[in-house]
């Protein structure tokens, strides 16, 4: 016999604390679950955005020397610093400046071949 509606919104009634009970045990498994995955993925995050800066981080002085040699080499072959720095649309004077002087002080002083050796002190 089937039972009769008063019957059955009666049972739902009588067991409604049971039946949540075993429905809330069964959202908090799924809740666990996301936050589970919510702790990976801000790992992930973690991990991606520490990488993104590590390689940024790396790339900028790798990038700066590449080019400071660039202009290194540029500057001695007798290039003059303010062409180099229309060239590049810089005004940055003090940079410039600075690498000169680091390429001078690499490249030793040329003597003039028609000049006399000058007396040592002995």
């Amino acid at each position: 016999m089937m039972d009769s509606k008063i019957v059955r919104l009666h049972k739902l009634w009588t067991n409604f604390a049971a039946d949540r009970r075993t429905a809330q045990g069964a959202l908090q498994e799924r809740l666990d679950k996301y936050d589970a995955a919510i702790g990976l993925l801000r790992e992930e995050i973690i991990r991606a955005q520490t990488q993104f800066d590590d390689h940024w981080k790396n790339r900028k002085p790798d990038i700066q020397k590449q080019r400071d040699d660039a202009v290194m080499e540029e500057l001695a072959t007798g290039r003059s610093a303010q062409s180099i720095l229309r060239e590049l649309g810089s005004n940055n004077t003090k940079w410039i400046y600075d690498l000169r002087a680091r390429v001078a002080d690499r490249i030793p002083e040329q003597t003039n071949v028609n000049s006399r050796p000058q007396p040592q002190d002995d």
